[in-house]
């Protein structure tokens, strides 16, 4: 069995009506300018260009579509979708990996360079050779193996064949591989502790459950508005999060998670910021091939926080500083950029734990704020529980002090958690010289 190589494909259309659509067409070749025959080109997932869908992103008619290349290494995809971006597979034998983004089928047709495999990592002991199936046994063609903690010595993907079949190669021999494994319309997994070598590894995967739920704001329903889902520990089987659109009616499905675990489930802010603040939503999984319900989600008026950020020399805030407020419990971080006098002003905030983290070279937090972090020192911490006018955080001169290491004792763990549990706190205006 030989190596395979995948070659992602962001496809952007013109703006066409469905009945005309757009094609994809090509060349594979190989370093040499040779073309390569029987290349797989395989429509992944889609994606809306403009706004949002209520659609899994392996859900839409075009995907899962796909074609050969002729012995000129050319293909043809006609007529996909024109209000789509397509994420594109290429799998051919023998060559190393290969990306390309935003291909836009309107410029003409695309030429690929599929590079070829290196004879150092041909030997069976630099290979992980193995198979993907399905809940039934079946192949999975397509599926895609990466490297949990990349390394530059190691393939950092492989791409499943039509007989399911794959291998990830390495300049080390016998190396140990810890992999995450996603194919459409099945849920993503990890295997650790695979190994290349003469073992031809079984990897399978499951459907997983769906995660459904709705969306309302006073009684009605929010329409188009992107949800995301992340897994409530961060090691073990944890999964990105990923997103997706409400329907008209303000429901949402989050198909094929990994089933039996806990998720946090909410709507991004940039889409419903201009509503309310949405709450953060706990949920464990069904079984395998079932399904849970989150529920509703009602967006909340959420908190104000006003206040303005100094330095203590009395300089101007730099210009692009941002404020960033972020959470333990879901993935969507908030974003403030400070004019040149520090004032802020944050709306629809969530109650609950959060950090505040600003970065302006030359400056380092203060002491004299309330809330500073005691293990990282360059972030406050703690919980926004009401409304808050005049929180003033204060910088001085001078470099940071040093930041996270295994050698902070006990002691400063244990002040970390008991801020983290306090309300937030900067400076009062009336201690600034």
């Amino acid at each position: 069995m030989r190596a395979f190589a995948v070659v992602t494909i962001f496809v952007v259309f013109t703006p066409l009506s469905f009945a005309g659509g757009s094609d994809l067409t090509g060349t594979i070749v190989d370093s040499n300018d040779k073309p390569i025959e029987d290349a797989t080109i395989l429509i992944y997932t889609a994606g809306v260009k403009v706004g949002t869908s209520p659609f899994c992103p392996s859900c839409y008619a075009d995907c899962g579509r796909k074609t050969n290349t002729d012995k000129k290494g050319k293909f043809l995809l006609p007529s996909l979708d024109s209000t789509l971006l397509f994420k594109v597979l290429v799998v051919a034998e023998g060559y190393l990996p290969d990306f390309l983004i935003k291909t836009d089928p309107s410029a003409g047709p695309v030429k690929t360079v599929l590079k070829e495999l290196p004879d150092e990592r041909l030997g069976v002991e630099n290979m992980l050779k193995g198979r993907v199936v399905g809940p039934f046994g079946q192949p999975v063609v397509g599926a895609t193996i990466e490297l949990e903690y990349s390394a530059e010595d190691t393939d950092p993907f492989a791409v499943t064949n039509r007989k399911g079949e794959f291998v990830m190669t390495s300049k080390m021999r016998n190396r140990r591989f810890d992999v995450k494994v996603l194919a459409r319309g099945l849920a993503p997994k990890k295997f650790s502790n695979v190994y290349a070598g003469e073992t031809d590894h079984t990897l399978k995967l499951n459907f997983g459950s769906s995660v459904t739920g709705r969306l309302m704001n006073e009684g009605k329903p929010v329409a188009n508005a992107v949800m995301g889902i992340v897994s409530v520990s961060r090691s073990g089987q944890f999964v990105n999060e990923v997103t997706i659109g409400t329907d008209r009616q303000g429901f949402f499905n989050f198909e094929n998670r990994p089933a039996n675990q806990d998720y946090y489930v909410y709507a991004k802010r940039e889409t419903v910021k201009h509503l309310g603040a949405s709450p953060v939503v706990r949920i464990k999984a069904g079984q395998d091939d079932g399904s849970a319900d989150a529920g509703t989600l009602p967006l909340e008026p959420g908190l104000t926080i006003s206040g303005r950020v100094i330095l203590e020399d009395g300089s101007p805030i730099p210009e692009k500083t941002q404020l960033m407020l972020s959470r333990d419990d879901m993935w969507d971080a908030f974003f403030f950029v400070l004019g040149s006098d520090g004032v802020f002003s944050l709306k629809h905030i969530l109650p609950g734990k959060y950090d505040v983290i600003i970065r302006i070279p030359g400056y380092h937090l203060s002491e004299k704020n309330g809330s500073v972090d005691p293990v990282r020192n360059r972030n406050l911490t703690g919980v926004f529980q009401e409304d808050t006018e005049d929180f003033v955080i204060l910088f001085e001169k001078g470099e940071p002090k040093r930041g996270l290491n295994s050698r902070i004792p006990k002691e400063t763990w244990d002040l970390q958690r008991k801020k983290s549990a306090e309300p937030l706190r900067g400076i009062t205006s009336n201690s600034v010289r």
